[in-house]
């Protein structure tokens, strides 16, 4: 979306929803730098959210292959750094149980999370066909 489109997107979602100006609001984004921006960032925070949820699930690429995922621990904590920068919090959504996924692989994710400064890391099961 590009930025007229998000705000033009808040503002009719806010015509029908009235939030705590107090409690801030949170989104949930794909951390790609070339998508989210840093204008959109800052747009984000203009707008009231003062939280960011991003979507790893696993930072294997054989097992981002399968789920249809693209990302990397430098990007992750590229994006951390800029979403930290303007004061947000921040949480990353993980996934185990995933196709392609063991336990050793998932431990190489956490553990590469865990070199990322975090305020909420959130692990779903995978639930499958």
């Amino acid at each position: 979306m590009t930025s007229e489109q998000i705000e033009k997107l808040y503002t009719t979602i806010t015509k029908f929803a009235h939030f705590n100006e107090d409690s801030g609001s949170s989104i949930e984004v794909c951390p790609d730098l070339e998508i989210l921006t840093g204008d959109k960032l800052v747009l984000l925070k203009e707008l009231g959210f003062n939280y960011i949820s991003f979507v790893m699930q696993d930072f294997s690429q054989k097992v981002q292959k399968v789920i249809n995922c693209s990302s990397d621990a430098d990007t992750m904590r590229e994006f951390a750094t800029r979403v930290r920068e303007l004061g947000l919090d921040l949480s990353i959504d993980l996934c185990y149980g995933l196709p392609l996924q063991g336990i050793e692989g998932f431990e190489n994710t956490l553990k590469q999370v865990l070199e990322i400064t975090l305020d909420k890391i959130v692990i779903y099961s995978y639930i499958g066909d």
